[in-house]
This record gives C-alpha cells, structure tokens and sequence, in this order.
C-alpha cells in the first residue's frame, strides 16, 4: 500500500528532506503556514531532486495563523481529508505517517492533535545524541547528524499505556468543537470527562 506522509513545515528544510528521504511516502500533504510555503517549493523539493531522487506527489494545507492551536488543527481535520482525495488516495481516512519535526510548536501539536484518533505512525527527526544538537545539546538537530524516531500513535493505543488524567480517578478527551460565527472561525476547546473502569 503506498504510504502517504503529513507533515509540518517551519523554517529548516534539513530535517524535512531527512524525514521524507527516510520515510520515502508515495504521497506527501505539507502544513505550512504563509512564511514556510516558499521554503517547500525553493529548497525541499529541488534537495529531493539530488541523489537522484523524486518529487512525489504533494499537496499543501496552509494554516491561516500558525501560532492558532484551535485554528490550525481545525484547518488540517477538514483539509486532510480533502488533499487526500485530490491525490486519488482512497484506501485510507488519515495519512498513515505523520511528522511532526518541522514549523511552530503550534503547528506540530496540532499534526499530533489531529492525527491523534487515527492509526498512524508518529515520525520525528531528532539526534542519537545531545552532540547532534546545536546551543549544548538543547538546539536544533546538526545537518547530517539526524535519526528518525517512529512510534506508534499513542492516542489510537491502550489507555493503559498511554493515560491522560486530569486529576486523580477521570481520563480526559480533548475534542474540537467548531463554532462558525459569519465567515471567520473561531475554535474553542472541551474537556470531557470519561469512566474509567
């Protein structure tokens, strides 16, 4: 089945060739926001072209303000979907890879966020080491010192495994609740209390 990779852009292409080298996905659907957009068409896809190499076939989802939780994750649940069909990808609801490497924090939690009722694969491009890292191991990853780190999604997992308590006794579902007020959208937040058994 061919794989299909999400992912997030910021502002350092490195780790975004590494991921997709890595991962080789047949398709790739990039969250940029306005700033990073450029950088995909300027420096990733022409690095993909070297060694020899391919562009595959992509779709961009731009969120409307990259530093917007809310916003931004509810952006990529109704445009995922969609870039999915534009690519003729039918056999799946979510890409089965998802990278949350690149763009802002809040870009990246809402990849995770988004993608967290799906069973896909969780990619990031970290280091082996803290050498890997510039500013004394705290940094970004060096060019060519990276290593992808997969792991399966933990929000499609056991509870067990993987609890979220808000306090003592109550799991917690985080749930987007849309609310369209005239054209522009504003998002809010719910928690949810859950049994436990």
């Amino acid at each position: 089945m061919p794989v299909t990779l999400l992912l997030s852009v910021g502002g350092a292409p490195g780790p975004i060739v590494y991921s997709i080298r890595q991962n080789q996905p047949e398709y790739i659907i990039f969250l940029v926001s306005a700033g990073s957009r450029r950088l995909v068409s300027e420096k990733i896809l022409p690095q993909l072209l070297q060694d020899p190499g391919r562009i595959p076939d992509h779709e961009f989802i731009v969120t409307p303000d990259e530093q917007d939780l809310g916003l931004s994750t509810f952006v990529l649940m109704n445009e995922v979907p969609a870039a999915l069909r534009r690519l003729n990808v039918t056999d799946v609801e979510w890409p089965q890879l998802v990278d949350y490497t690149g763009g802002t924090k809040t870009m990246s939690a809402s990849v995770v966020w988004a993608s967290s009722r799906y069973p896909c694969v969780m990619s990031y491009i970290g280091a082996a080491d803290a050498g890997g890292r510039t500013r004394e191991g705290l940094g970004t990853v060096v060019d060519g010192r990276e290593v992808c780190i997969l792991r399966q999604n933990p929000g499609t997992g056991s509870s067990e495994k993987y609890p979220f308590r808000l306090r003592q006794g109550g799991t917690v579902s985080f749930e987007i609740y849309p609310r369209a007020t005239g054209a522009s959208y504003t998002g809010y937040f719910a928690a949810r209390r859950l049994k436990t058994k």
